[in-house]
């Protein structure tokens, strides 16, 4: 039993085959357990009874339940036959008291096995077969997966959960427009996700939390969970999707600051260009960051990308303030393809197609307004001082912010950031639909208080073994026969003879009955001629005509043959066997 719970300790988590292994094992080892200490107790009590017959005299009824002592229904029985008129409690009562005791006792630790020997915190019980009910843990640190339904996030369409079904997919200007916004309201609502470095697809399978190998380079793994509303387990799967930003700080050669309304820069093939309050220039406050998003085709930079100016609006200073120069930075924010997506049975809803890959790219300079009647037109979307998507930082307000801040790759990893945590919030949030696949289940742990656990177990045999030193001392003081029903028969010869040819179907109630229920003792008897000299005989302890070397028989003796009496017939009711050599 140690070695059982040691090995299944030993994992983090169980599975399922693992799990139902150890209970079987455990119940195995438990019915086990318990036959061993009924038949340690059965034998116990065979040892016992003998010395008990020895003790006194008693009818026959009394005799039959002690020598099927054995039995715990006989045992109470002769708890209420074998009391003695004018005492509390006799020899006999208190070998029945202390058998009944014991098996309870022994009992209640073998359930103690099932209660105290595990810590456990969850709510997943399962029946232990050692006597009493005990928990498992349910370690929310690791999945299990299992097949079945499973839900996925559908990517098929960008929506938030609550209006999918008023997106007009007929017409797909608004539901462009619709999906931008969308976008960018996961963006902001996954902004407090975790972020950790890792390798491209090496996630630790933990959900709500975005991957970076390179700042610029951000990935995310999805999300299945099952349908069962009682099941919220979400586990990480092997599906990712890769996002990649990069960016190139432009030349600005007029506007920047909150008093223009016309921005001129030129782009990275030294052509200039120039953008209006159509991107957002009209609305913009002192120091804030304004991304500004491309959603027409004529700024090509890849199917599945998306063009984003990112204007750091200027401060132009004054007697309080330092003047603070504008910075333009332009992207090339690209969403990838999701990974290992052939094991999902519905590959529209696990796969990103290039129009949405090419919105959730954008999410950072998505509004979900156009200008000019052109819904493809730009979108921007202005983030004040203090977010944590404006690069304005009143710390850094001195002669280096310049310097610092006008950093491309910083500024492409803002971007793929805010990607990547719109893509997350949208597979923790958005809606989501059923598929055949391998779902996530809380996996069970074994945890074992050793130091409860060591003494609860060692409690059993080391019990039985003191329990077996005492029997066997107090039960040497008579002759211990075995329980065939042969040696009895022989033993009760003299008793049951006396019903001569009639009898056979009677039980042993009415056996008794019928002779009268007179008093028997289990005793000693000298052999014969033994006492006589010893030099005439040759015998230690006298005449042996048979040459057997014999000193006593053993047998039942009646009351009524008043045996004992003497001190030459070498044994006397209730004292210990004599040394010798029975028959």
């Amino acid at each position: 039993m140690a070695a059982t719970l040691y090995g299944f300790s030993r994992p983090d988590w169980l599975t399922r085959t693992q799990k139902y292994t150890f209970n079987a094992i455990i119940t195995l080892l438990s019915l086990c357990l318990g036959l061993a200490i009924v038949t340690a107790l059965r034998s116990y009590a065979k040892l016992l009874s003998w010395r008990l017959l020895a003790a006194n005299y008693r009818n026959l009824q009394e005799f039959e339940l002690i020598m099927n002592c054995d039995s715990q229904t006989k045992v109470l029985k002769l708890l209420w036959a074998g009391r003695t008129p004018g005492k509390w409690l006799n020899r006999t009562q208190v070998f029945c008291i202390f058998s009944i005791l014991l098996v309870i006792g022994l009992q209640i630790v073998i359930g103690m096995l099932g209660k105290v020997l595990f810590h456990y915190t969850t709510r997943l019980l399962v029946n232990g077969s050692l006597g009493l009910t005990y928990s498992i843990d349910s370690t929310d640190n690791y999945n299990e997966w299992v097949y079945g339904n499973t839900t996925v996030v559908d990517l098929s369409n960008i929506c938030q959960s609550w209006n999918c079904t008023d997106y007009d997919l007929s017409d797909p200007g608004d539901n462009f427009v619709d999906q931008t916004g969308a976008a960018n309201y996961y963006g902001l609502a996954g902004q407090n996700y975790d972020t950790e470095y890792a390798s491209l697809g090496d996630g630790n399978n933990s959900v709500e939390t975005i991957y970076t190998s390179d700042n610029d380079t951000y990935f995310y793994q999805f999300g299945d969970q099952s349908p069962d509303p009682l099941n919220n387990n979400v586990g990480a799967t092997t599906r990712y999707v890769v996002q990649n930003t990069t960016c190139a700080s432009l030349k600005i050669v007029s506007g920047g600051f909150v008093e223009n309304n016309t921005l001129v820069w030129e782009d990275e093939h030294h052509v200039r260009r120039q953008i209006g309050s159509d991107g957002g220039l009209s609305e913009t406050t002192e120091l804030t960051t304004t991304y500004i998003g491309n959603g027409s085709q004529h700024d090509y930079c890849g199917d599945r990308c998306t063009r984003i100016l990112v204007l750091n609006t200027g401060l132009s200073g004054s007697s309080s303030y330092k003047p603070v120069q504008p910075m333009l930075f332009g992207c090339n924010s690209t969403v990838g393809q999701v990974q290992n997506a052939d094991s999902c049975s519905n590959k529209t809803a696990c796969t990103l197609s290039n129009p949405l890959a090419r919105i959730f790219a954008g999410a950072i300079g998505w509004q979900g307004s156009y200008w000019a009647g052109n819904v493809y037109s730009l979108q921007y979307k202005n983030y004040p001082p203090g977010s944590p998507w404006c690069w304005y930082d009143q710390t850094l307000y001195d002669a280096d912010y310049w310097k610092y801040q006008n950093n491309p790759q910083l500024v492409a990893s803002n971007i793929a950031m805010f990607t990547t945590n719109a893509i997350a919030a949208m597979d923790d949030n958005g809606p989501r639909i059923t598929i055949a696949g391998y779902y996530p289940t809380t996996p069970s742990s074994l945890s074992v208080e050793w130091k409860y656990a060591i003494p609860i177990i060692c409690v059993v045999p080391i019990t039985q073994l003191i329990v077996l030193f005492i029997v066997c001392i107090w039960s040497n003081g008579a002759v211990v026969k075995d329980g065939s029903y042969l040696s009895a028969a022989r033993l009760l010869r003299p008793v049951v003879e006396k019903l001569e040819n009639h009898g056979g179907a009677l039980t042993g109630d009415e056996i008794a009955r019928e002779l009268g229920n007179f008093k028997i003792i289990y005793g000693a008897r000298r052999a014969e001629g033994v006492g006589e000299d010893p030099e005439a005989y040759g015998n230690a302890n006298g005449y042996d005509p048979a040459g057997s070397g014999l000193d006593f028989h053993v047998g039942v003796i009646a009351e009524s043959e008043g045996y004992g009496k003497t001190p030459e017939e070498g044994w006397n009711p209730g004292k210990r066997f004599p040394v010798g050599k029975y028959d």
